[in-house]
């Protein structure tokens, strides 16, 4: 293979490996954004049902079972 050629191959083969980074970092994206929603849905469930956290200074009641 010619010098360009060389160089060619080079480019093609980096070309692949930065489009599968890509690919695995927009997986990896949408994993997260899921995540997030089904954090927010707990969030709100949590919400719902009234459950709060104790204001600073304040002591959080003891749940007695």
């Amino acid at each position: 293979m010619t010098e360009q050629q060389t160089k060619l191959q080079e480019l093609i083969t980096r070309r692949a490996q930065v489009v599968g980074e890509a690919t695995k970092m927009q997986k990896e994206l949408q994993n997260k954004s899921e995540l997030i929603m089904r954090l927010e849905g707990a969030l709100e469930a949590f919400a719902m049902l009234g459950v709060k956290l104790p204001e600073e200074g304040e002591e959080a009641p003891t749940e007695e079972w």
